[in-house]
């Protein structure tokens, strides 16, 4: 009886050791030294200037999304002022939308927190113009925009 529970607490203890050791494809993979040099975002720069401008700091930013396709996401940034955007303020921005990968990367570049991002979704108002869309919930946004 000794001998089966010290056999069984070993094989417990070799299981403990190198049980796990198969799964390291399961793992995360530790970042290279290229992922902590500082990203160059150029190409996204000249592609989008008119988001890499100085925003209020104590506004923050406004982000504006709408669908162009099921599932797919173009987005576009202005100054935060509190108050209700016109559609024919809004829409301009709907000519020269980022991807919402590329709008993380700008308000990133430009020092934005997740707490200074308002987030808002666009829909079609008439022919070529949009509005803001207040049937689509904040949880909704969220789930978007940082994909939670």
């Amino acid at each position: 009886m000794k001998n089966i529970f010290i056999l069984i607490l070993a094989m417990s203890c070799l299981f403990g050791v190198f049980g796990c050791a198969d799964n390291s494809s399961d793992l995360p993979e530790v970042p290279s030294q290229e992922a902590t040099e500082p990203f160059d975002d150029s190409e996204l720069r000249a592609k989008y200037p008119n988001y890499y401008v100085k925003y209020d700091k104590v506004m923050g930013v406004e982000v504006y999304i709408w669908e162009i396709a099921d599932g797919e996401y173009r987005c576009g940034a202005m100054h935060a002022t509190n108050r209700y955007k016109e559609p024919d303020e809004i829409t301009p921005i709907t000519k020269n939308g980022a991807t919402i990968e590329e709008m993380k990367i700008i308000l990133s570049s430009c020092g934005f927190s997740r707490e200074e991002i308002h987030l808002n979704f666009l829909k079609k108002y008439g022919m070529d113009m949009y509005e803001v869309d207040n049937k689509v919930s904040s949880e909704a946004l969220q789930g978007i925009f940082w994909g939670n």
